[in-house]
């Protein structure tokens, strides 16, 4: 049985005003913006498991090049040479494994079985399923890093907070990427997006971003537009997985000119990267 939650609060600023800004299409529940502080968040938010997705790896591994190179990219702009890193949400593991590379003492969330099976038996790290909330570590982190999981979470003030308070170093940083709807892109797709979808429960501005992370007791550091650093077929497959026809016409084009592989940087805006530190 499917569980929808509906919000009655906004959870940056606690606003109880919303005004509706896309209807359920069957991609995405109802979208909403609090009229106080512009947060824009799925009403009602309907709950979904991670733990089975029997097309995870998959998924992950048909772009494991591009998602390497982006992973790169991250590392490139974390303000912190080396230390205890825990990434929530790491799926195959591909991140944890670079960080590992240059030096960093790693160890993974990852809620779906098959995907920490992956990163455990394939590359050899140390990646627990538990529930964020119910997970005991010895020590505390220097990094905290986590990668379009924020937008899954049902309270992020809560889910910040939590771990700021228990799991973060005295001068740790935490690590985040969302996806940004605010964008040209954005616009022209409008409630056809394909960041709107029933598994997404926030939607990040710069703005409302800095609000929540004030909330919760952090302090925005460094702000970046997230990089993409793909071969360009798979490029097209991930912008344009909503349009599989133009997505195969494109492929196929990109295919033609001998151009699939080529390795290239995309940045429209799409991703919001921050940089946080405890500010309590």
């Amino acid at each position: 049985m499917v569980k929808r939650r509906m919000i009655d609060q906004c959870d940056v600023c606690g606003g109880a005003g919303f005004s509706l800004k896309y209807k359920d299409n069957g991609l995405h529940s109802d979208i909403v913006k609090c009229t106080n502080c512009g947060f824009v968040f799925s009403n009602p938010q309907v709950e979904k498991d991670y733990r089975n997705n029997s097309k995870y790896i998959k998924h992950h591994l048909k772009a494991e090049l591009g998602r390497r190179l982006t992973d790169r990219w991250r590392l490139s702009q974390v303000p912190v040479p080396s230390g205890k890193l825990l990434e929530i949400g790491c799926s195959i593991g591909l991140f944890l494994d670079e960080a590992r590379e240059v030096g960093f003492d790693v160890v993974g969330l990852e809620l779906n079985e098959e995907a920490r099976g992956y990163a455990k038996e394939q590359l050899g790290l140390e990646v627990r399923g538990e529930d964020l909330y119910h997970t005991e570590f010895k020590d505390r982190f220097d990094v905290v890093a986590m990668f379009n999981v924020l937008e899954h979470v049902p309270c992020p003030s809560e889910f910040l907070t939590f771990i700021r308070e228990n799991l973060l170093a005295e001068n740790g940083i935490i690590v985040i990427e969302v996806p940004n709807i605010f964008t040209v892109q954005g616009s022209l797709a409008r409630n056809k997006h394909a960041h709107f979808q029933y598994a997404h429960y926030s939607y990040y501005s710069k703005k409302t971003f800095e609000l929540l992370a004030e909330k919760s007791g952090l302090k925005v550091d460094s702000f970046a537009y997230g990089r993409r650093i793909y071969p360009l077929g798979q490029s097209a497959s991930v912008f344009l997985r909503r349009y599989q026809k133009l997505s195969r016409w494109v492929q196929g084009g990109l295919q033609g000119l001998g151009l699939e592989d080529r390795v290239v940087e995309i940045g429209f805006r799409e991703f919001l990267f921050f940089v946080c530190r405890n500010n309590t």
